[in-house]
């Protein structure tokens, strides 16, 4: 471009553009901020859905009590069982108590002994599952202290520590899913830097005339941020796009394997949804908002 062509710009309008629109060094910038958005969508997701899961597990979990009755005896376990079950349906805010066959307790059993599990030398507690009424709140230690009246042997479990253990995990899990996104967002930025640096360096000739002419550090940083905001648009929406079908694809596939236990579990509030769709423009406003940066920083370095 003739001195003469950037004189005439800067005259005649605030806005110049001097930036060349053919391939450039920062050509695959978009591109690159692809890829970090669409990782960055899938650990949004993945620690929001983890977490939404979990607490439908442990909704449900809460709601529910185990009780064993202990006694080796199996005459004694078996009426320590039913008077226990009768007890138990008859207490306020629980809605049903009902005995498991001694062959589904040893189900439980068999993951982890196999085969031993049916041998009827192993002897197994007896099992109860009792379910409380909706929004109920019954004291677990009180309830067991009652039910030892009619069963001794009896013990109830209500998850509240094994429930405790899985939502710090998942919350931990959630955490770092967050700690990579703002590592990715502090790599997005750092590769625009250096993709600006490399943009000025190659217009230091350009940019020496237009001071020369009377154009002002923030005229050229506006150049840049909007040519670096258009990259980013295109790249976030690119990735963003890609990751949020990728997600749905995952949750589709959720739902046809299954719909009860953990699978049953994934699922997406509608405010993931909104999150997973800003998160482009946030990160097309963090290109913008670092070139424009970078900009400011150089011009003071090396004019």
């Amino acid at each position: 471009m003739s001195v003469r062509g950037i004189a005439m710009r800067v005259q005649s309008r605030h806005r110049f553009n001097f930036l060349p629109e053919g391939r450039e060094s920062h050509g695959v910038l978009p591109w690159v901020i692809a890829v970090m958005v669409y990782l960055m969508v899938l650990a949004v997701a993945g620690g929001i859905g983890l977490v939404t899961a979990t607490q439908g597990w442990s909704g449900g979990m809460a709601r529910s009590w185990t009780v064993q009755i202990l006694n080796a005896e199996p005459a004694e376990r078996k009426a320590e069982m039913a008077a226990a079950a009768r007890f138990l349906k008859g207490q306020p805010g629980i809605a049903s108590a009902a005995a498991l066959p001694e062959s589904a307790a040893r189900g439980l059993l068999k993951p982890w002994l196999g085969d031993s599990a049916d041998s009827r030398d192993l002897p197994v507690p007896g099992l109860i599952e009792v379910t409380l009424a909706e929004n109920a709140r019954v004291d677990a230690a009180r309830m067991e202290a009652q039910l030892k009246q009619h069963a001794p042997s009896a013990s109830i479990d209500d998850h509240d520590e094994w429930l405790g253990q899985l939502t710090a995990f998942a919350r931990g899990l959630q955490g770092l899913a967050y700690v990579v996104v703002g590592l990715m967002a502090l790599a997005t930025a750092a590769i625009v830097t250096f993709s600006t640096r490399a943009g000025l360096s190659s217009h230091h000739n350009t940019i020496e005339i237009l001071h020369l002419m009377g154009a002002e550090d923030r005229q050229i940083a506006r150049e840049f941020q909007w040519r670096y905001l258009a990259h980013g648009l295109k790249g976030s929406v690119v990735g963003a796009g890609l990751g949020i079908a990728t997600v749905a694809a995952i949750g589709a596939m959720a739902q046809r394997l299954g719909t009860e236990g953990i699978l049953g579990s994934l699922s997406f509030p509608a405010w993931g949804w909104v999150l997973l769709v800003v998160l482009p423009l946030l990160v097309a406003l963090l290109t913008m908002a670092t070139a424009r940066w970078t900009v400011h920083r150089a011009l003071a370095e090396f004019l």
